[in-house]
């Protein structure tokens, strides 16, 4: 799948994070990673698996007490703060990538653009069109399964393009945002999300240090050489920091014009929650408020940092 979206709150029992179950290893995101030794296809299917057994927390989350859809319904902000921002007509043709249950899809809908909601998981797309058909929003959203890196529209085509949640599934990263800038118009924009490096709770615990995760991951590497550890073929969770990002981002042809880092936590010591998620929550709560009024050092350090970018029209620069 390729997860995304936001969704409105009301009291329920918290629950937890699927990836705390993910049978996928965490690395960070270097631009030309193997994925474990398996083909993109492969790779592929084993994440639609994993999002297709956990739909019901994707299509819930936003909906429950605790901390995820505390975080969740912090990047939701910050992702709708820069739509907002962009100040975009009614009709905005918009494409949501990796539209999962269908929340952003709906944001934007609500905001009358004209939304193409794809996904790479079927499960996903009908939780989409059933939320629209509730919401009484179906004329403006039109769901289709493809992939990010091959999408099925003509060149300059969207104004406007959401890539929330994406991007931890995805390296390299530059051939599929060259693909999102091929379909967006000159001067169309990009709001994309990708799973912070750089996040504060990783950087409080030893064992998810950043530093050390290149480390850790070609030692593990070296074991499975010499067969010292069993070779494992696996889709990976990747980690990207900001201005790997924005790098890539110049080379697929599209310029940063804001970034921001949204969500806080969970915060453990070798693996071990130190917190209540009512703790949990307030911490996040606080460290937001601060991120938001530009406390140096820390609004580098939340759990996603979110981009926005543009198109640049090369033919007005060429006149």
């Amino acid at each position: 799948m390729i997860a995304g979206g936001s969704k409105s709150r009301s009291h329920a029992a918290p629950v937890e994070h699927p990836s705390q179950y993910s049978p996928f290893p965490s690395r960070v995101g270097i631009g030309n990673a193997d994925g474990n030794g398996l083909h993109v296809p492969e790779r592929q299917q084993q994440v639609d698996e994993f999002f297709e057994g956990t739909a019901a927390f994707w299509r819930d989350v936003y909906h429950l007490d605790g901390l995820w859809a505390t975080v969740y319904r912090q990047r939701r902000v910050a992702v709708l703060a820069f739509v907002e921002k962009l100040g975009l007509p009614p009709e905005t043709h918009a494409l949501d990538i990796g539209c999962g249950a269908g929340w952003m899809s709906i944001s934007l809908a609500r905001r009358g653009f004209r939304v193409e909601a794809v996904d790479t998981v079927e499960t996903m797309l009908a939780e989409t069109r059933e939320l629209a058909l509730k919401t009484g929003l179906g004329r403006l959203i039109k769901t289709s399964r493809c992939d990010v890196r091959r999408l099925p529209y003509s060149t300059n085509t969207f104004d406007l393009a959401t890539m929330i949640g994406v991007a931890p599934w995805l390296d390299p990263l530059q051939d599929p945002l060259r693909e999102v800038a091929r379909v967006l118009k000159p001067d169309g924009h990009l709001i994309l999300s990708v799973d912070n490096r750089w996040r504060l709770n990783h950087l409080l615990d030893p064992l998810q240090f950043p530093l050390l995760q290149p480390v850790k991951q070609r030692l593990k590497g070296i074991l499975e050489r010499t067969r010292l550890r069993r070779p494992v073929s696996q889709a990976c969770h990747y980690f990207h920091s900001a201005k790997q990002t924005n790098e890539v981002l110049l080379m697929a042809g599209l310029s940063k014009i804001k970034g921001t880092t949204a969500g806080f936590g969970p915060f453990t010591f070798m693996h071990c929650r130190l917190f209540p998620q009512s703790v949990e929550i307030v911490l996040s709560h606080k460290l937001q408020d601060l991120t938001n009024h530009g406390l140096p050092l820390l609004t580098a350090m939340g759990r996603d940092y979110i981009v926005l970018a543009i198109k640049p029209d090369r033919s007005a620069t060429a006149g």
